[in-house]
């Protein structure tokens, strides 16, 4: 009798460890799928602000070149060009900087195009805060010195903001494809388990 309550309570020990264990096992899999969902939630509006920014750059153009052309409305559109201006500004910031102003922890490509430089190419972060300078110029220049400006402005697209703009929006969605495959394979394993 008494070996048979031994090999009782042996097989109690044996069955809670296994439920322990299994508890464990489901609940690192719970906590990894809500950190991973996290992330996703994060990658949707950086993804969108990206493409704003593209967008931003090109309706900057417009706005300046009417801004700046010798016609009657030339003024209607500096409150529109302002604003698009400021927006694209803070696009800016919100996809490159952390609340404390720090740069933001982008992916190796991001981090790269964003702020790496080379002798044959400027970051993506000189070329948009020279774009925002040369925007303002033509924003507070008078009439004589407008033009100038414009055309300062115009020629910074032929250095690649807008390619660079591109290949940003390019790279938050793959981080944002590569972020949803990676839930997969943890909603699959945490299946299997």
């Amino acid at each position: 009798m008494k070996n048979f309550l031994a090999e009782e309570a042996g097989l109690l020990r044996r069955y809670l460890v296994a439920v322990f264990i299994i508890f464990c096992l489901i609940s690192t899999s719970h906590f990894v799928k809500e950190l991973s969902i996290q992330q996703q939630v994060g990658a949707a509006p950086a993804i969108d602000m990206s493409g704003r920014q593209r967008m931003l750059s090109q309706r900057i153009q417009l706005y300046a070149a009417r801004f700046g052309a010798d016609r009657p409305d030339a003024n209607s559109f500096r409150k529109p060009f302002a604003d698009a201006l400021d927006l694209f500004e803070q696009s800016h910031v919100s996809l490159t900087r952390d609340t404390d102003g720090t740069r933001k922890n982008l992916s190796p490509a991001l981090d790269q195009l964003y702020f790496g430089e080379t002798p044959d190419r400027s970051s993506l972060d000189d070329k948009v805060q020279t774009f925002i300078s040369a925007s303002r110029a033509v924003l507070v220049a008078d009439e004589l010195d407008r033009q100038v400006a414009l055309n300062n402005l115009l020629v910074l697209d032929n250095e690649g903001l807008l390619t660079d703009l591109n290949l940003a929006v390019g790279l938050f969605v793959a981080q944002a494809e590569a972020l949803q495959t990676r839930s997969v394979i943890i909603s699959r394993v945490g299946y299997g388990l």
